[in-house]
Formats: structure tokens, C-alpha cells, sequence
């Protein structure tokens, strides 16, 4: 279990307010997945623990910019398997074609919103990319 501090802005100074625990990485996964706003504004996350070649990846979101990102959560330290592990997932993403990436995703979009709508912009991100040019930002 690791403790987080929690702070509010009052009178343009941050002010603690107190210590909170998060006793799993799940619980960032499902705060991230419900806001992703969280980590970076204009996410759109469009799949959750997503079997790929390299392994199972926490999120898969889109930016405003239309560029993939790999979201990889650990609560402890950041270690170099960890970046290995994310470039692993990359990699996957980026050697797929658009039916496998369909394939991926399209199950679970009703779990992020109007699955229509996240559909659409699926596929004009794919429609979008050129053969072998798929870019892909990591975020651990």
C-alpha cells in the first residue's frame, strides 16, 4: 500500500490536506479510465487491458493530436524492465494492422462511452496513418 499526499490550491499556495492510501494499481487504472484527464487533458481512452504481442497493457487512449498512448501504471518505483515493457507494447501497436487493432478494440469501447462515437474516431486515426507511420506516445 503506498501513501499519496493530497493538496488544494488557497490563496495561490498549495495547502496539504492530508494523506491517502491506494492499496493497488487498480486504483489508478479505474480513477485514469473514468478521468483521463487525470494524467493529460484531451485523452480518449479506447481500451483497457489489451492483450498484445508484448504483453497486456494497462490503457490504450488517443491524444488531441490523434497520436496512440500507452498508458503503463506501477505504484512502485520506476525500474528499467518497466520502460522495456512499455516499448515492448509499442512495438506490438505499432506492427498491427488496422483489422487487428479493430479486433482489439472494438469489443470494449462501450466500457469508455458512445462507442459510436469512439468507433468513428478509431478509425479516422486509422484512415489517417500511412502504412508502418503509426505514432505512439508512452506515458508510465
Amino acid at each position: 500500500m503506498s501513501d499519496i499526499g493530497i493538496w488544494r490550491i488557497n490563496n495561490n499556495a498549495p495547502e496539504r490536506l492530508g494523506n491517502a492510501r491506494i492499496s493497488l494499481e487498480r486504483n489508478f487504472e479505474d480513477w485514469i479510465a473514468a478521468d483521463p484527464s487525470l494524467l493529460q487533458e484531451g485523452l480518449t481512452i479506447v481500451g483497457r487491458q489489451l492483450r498484445v504481442a508484448g504483453g497486456v497493457m494497462d490503457l490504450l487512449a488517443l491524444d488531441i493530436q490523434g497520436r496512440w498512448v500507452i498508458i503503463e501504471l506501477k505504484r512502485s518505483r520506476l525500474r528499467r524492465e518497466v520502460l522495456i515493457q512499455a516499448i515492448d507494447y509499442a512495438s506490438s501497436l505499432a506492427e498491427m494492422d488496422d483489422d487487428q487493432i479493430n479486433n482489439l478494440l472494438l469489443g470494449g469501447l462501450s466500457d469508455f462511452g458512445n462507442s459510436e462515437v469512439l468507433k468513428h474516431r478509431i478509425q479516422q486515426q486509422l484512415e489517417l496513418e500511412e502504412e508502418g507511420d503509426r505514432e505512439i506516445t508512452i506515458l508510465v
